[in-house]
């Protein structure tokens, strides 16, 4: 099972290293931590839903995400494999973010790359995309079904 906290596979020590859970859509190409994993190792995350905090009145409130009528979706991620000396895995991922679409935007200024269905096979394939191809699957995102529910906290 792979944990969520990308931990590059040429990190020395797991512990020391920076684990991000979310990697930008913009500029992801021109990053080092990014930029191999782009072509080689791109993956999707299943979900139902996804919460984001908006802080009102000194208080970070909930809201839940989710596609309307699609039970479950995929974010687009990325991933890698870190071995130690002993020869032991640890697979991690990170979620691609980009900005925020019109129903996000009061909430948070980021959401998840929702990717649509047909171009989740495309994003899972093992050939290298071009930019002018990746550019589009990461910016025609899957979000007009979103819906959202303000949670009670506390």
């Amino acid at each position: 099972m792979m944990q969520w906290g990308l931990v590059p596979h040429w990190a020395k020590d797991i512990t020391a290293t920076y684990r991000p859970i979310n990697a930008r859509a913009e500029g992801l190409a021109e990053k080092p931590m990014f930029r191999d994993l782009l072509r080689t190792k791109r993956c999707i995350v299943l979900a139902s839903g996804f919460f984001e905090w908006k802080l009102e009145g000194g208080r970070k409130v909930p809201f839940y995400f989710h596609v309307r009528d699609d039970p479950v979706f995929a974010f687009a991620g990325l991933y890698d494999i870190w071995r130690n000396p002993a020869g032991t895995t640890f697979m991690t991922y990170t979620i691609i973010t980009t900005a925020a679409k019109s129903l996000m935007a009061p909430i948070h200024d980021r959401m998840p790359v929702i990717l649509m269905q047909d171009d989740e096979m495309r994003w899972l394939s093992r050939d290298v995309l071009s930019a002018d191809e990746m550019h589009r699957i990461l910016s025609r995102i899957l979000w007009r079904g979103l819906r959202h529910t303000r949670c009670r906290s506390g």
